[in-house]
């Protein structure tokens, strides 16, 4: 009577065990061909939060069902052999790591999910090069090239004035448009020194 009863609940907690791992891939699947298909819009955002949300009570439940199910377990263990406790600890214990592992990678799923919304919902801001266009201001602003040259003896070309600067100038790097080049190359496509 008493191998009866455990083994129903040991069937027991295995079901609600297999329902708590596949709940978050089903939503971990359905999380990510969200987060790919969302349009950028208010209403995208929203349905990304309802489903997080969602997806989190789902995991509550689910937590739930399992405390629920442990808690089955230790009563039809008190009274079973000490090897059954033992065993029926083991897979407790193995199935408290599986939920947790499913549950921080559902987390991990939703946190990208809405992640990749805003991220696309936001309005790009003005680069500095933009911002300072607009402000209608001379002064260097920083190139989407990096300030160090690629190699050594390299000169930074302002492709709108037409001149050069080298290494130690104000300039040298800091121009709104230019590139890198040779100081050879800059004076054969007709590049100037600068003055100062």
């Amino acid at each position: 009577m008493k191998a009866k009863k455990s083994c129903k609940v040991l069937t027991l907690v295995l079901a609600v065990l297999l329902g708590v791992a596949m709940t978050p891939c089903v939503l971990h699947a359905q999380s990510q061909s969200t987060a790919t298909s969302t349009n950028s819009t208010k209403a995208a955002k929203k349905k990304a939060k309802k489903e997080a949300k969602k997806a989190r009570a789902e995991q509550k439940k689910a937590n739930a069902e399992q405390e629920k199910a442990n808690q089955a377990t230790a009563s039809a263990t008190d009274s079973s052999s000490k090897a059954d406790k033992r065993k029926a600890a083991r897979e407790a214990k193995k199935a408290r790591a599986e939920q947790e592992k499913a549950s921080a990678e559902q987390e991990k799923a939703s946190k990208a999910a809405v992640a990749n919304t805003s991220a696309t919902a936001a309005p790009a801001a003005p680069s500095a090069n933009e911002a300072a266009a607009r402000r209608g201001r001379t002064r260097p602003v920083a190139t989407t090239q990096p300030a160090t040259p690629p190699s050594a003896g390299m000169v930074w070309v302002n492709t709108e004035t037409k001149v050069y600067h080298k290494a130690g100038s104000r300039w040298y790097g800091k121009t709104k448009s230019g590139k890198w080049m040779t100081e050879a190359e800059a004076q054969r496509a007709g590049y100037k020194l600068a003055k100062r």
